[in-house]
């Protein structure tokens, strides 16, 4: 019994003692703040989480040299940044854009893993705009950085709307539509061993489902048996399903990374702190058993994302408030533990009493 009770209480310390994993990441943008945090003061807020991958939507050399600046060298910060859409056809029209794109991140080399070209350029709300310029811009970003001497992968951020069949998650199938546009970048993805990046919401599946989905299911606290094959929540179905559609083109070598993923904290009933702590704890466990690369959506809260109205929960992504305070607790991240008599233990002093009250159990 009492090597039981060991046992237990050491599981508890390991959980309460947990890190982020490292292939967990943040986005992170404070340009459509209300009242923008300085960039020095987010980045110190998701540095202390001990999330070393970050997700930006554009390539500003201030953001990245302030990144590279909060974070040491032994911390090996990645960073995913983006050429936004509005550049896509300068991408495709000859190799001068992307060889400035190059130049401008050669400085930054060793903190970036990927250029991301566009975000969800072939969203329906863009009218197709972006289709017909999208692989010429990945080959002519890939090549401008391989003449540059950078050793970055280059992706493409693609929504869920992609796939036509997502149910059952094993017969997964994108929309015959896409498949002439998704094929050759999937072909040079797999050319220059780069991932396939998709955008994963379980919320909207849920709200839009009319009640087929439940709660539960969709925050990753209960799971379902489809055809015999177990899915620990609705993320892990939908995640099956992008891997069966990139299988279904042959590409089965090529890795999924999930751009975007989170949970709204307002603007809907569902859309409640309790449901995102919820589905981004659930989410990060799944990330830590599974080794799937996940970036969060998103580390702050935006305000000036919708300003109408129209679409009540832009707002409210971040895991934290525009001031950077936590908006819940997440198991993973240890920047401060503040005990019951109100004491508080930094990232350093948190992980020495963890590491104290194992040795004095034994």
């Amino acid at each position: 019994k009492n090597m039981r009770a060991w046992a237990v209480l050491l599981m508890i310390l390991g959980q309460a003692c947990a890190v982020a994993p490292p292939t967990l990441g943040f986005n992170f943008a404070v340009a459509l703040q209300k009242n923008p945090l300085p960039v020095a003061t987010a980045a110190a807020v998701v540095q202390k989480t001990g999330v070393r991958q970050l997700k930006l939507f554009d390539y500003n050399v201030t953001t990245l040299s302030v990144l590279q600046a909060a974070y040491t060298s032994s911390q090996n910060l990645q960073i995913t940044v983006a050429v936004p859409n509005n550049e896509i056809a300068l991408l495709a029209n000859g190799t001068a854009h992307a060889a400035s794109v190059a130049s401008i991140l050669k400085p930054f080399a060793s903190i970036l893993a990927f250029v991301a070209v566009g975000n969800e350029p072939l969203a329906p709300w863009y009218g197709g705009q972006y289709s017909a310029n999208l692989g010429a811009a990945v080959s002519n970003m890939q090549s401008a950085l391989a003449s540059a001497g950078l050793s970055i992968n280059v992706t493409v951020p693609f929504q869920m709307g992609i796939l036509f069949t997502s149910y059952p998650p094993k017969a997964g199938a994108f929309q015959p539509a896409y498949i002439p546009i998704i094929t050759p970048v999937l072909q040079s993805l797999a050319n220059t061993n780069s991932s396939f990046m998709i955008n994963i919401y379980p919320y909207f599946a849920w709200r839009d489902g009319n009640g087929a989905i439940s709660l539960d299911y969709a925050t990753g606290k209960s799971g379902i048996t489809v055809d015999g094959n177990t899915y620990d929540s609705l993320f892990d179905a939908q995640y099956t399903a992008v891997r069966a559609a990139v299988d279904s083109l042959n590409f089965t070598s090529v890795p999924i990374v999930v751009g975007e993923t989170g949970w709204p904290t307002a603007g809907h009933a569902g859309a409640t702190v309790d449901n995102a702590k919820a589905y981004v704890n659930n989410l990060i466990k799944g990330v830590a058993s599974s080794s799937r690369s996940v970036f969060i959506f998103e580390a702050f809260d935006e305000m000036r994302k919708d300003t109408t109205g129209a679409n009540p929960t832009e707002n409210h992504w971040g895991v934290y408030y525009e001031n950077g305070s936590p908006k819940y607790e997440v198991a993973a991240f240890a920047p401060e533990v503040v005990t019951s008599h109100g004491s508080r233990f930094g990232t350093k002093g948190f992980f020495v009493l963890c590491a104290l009250t194992v040795f004095a159990m034994w």
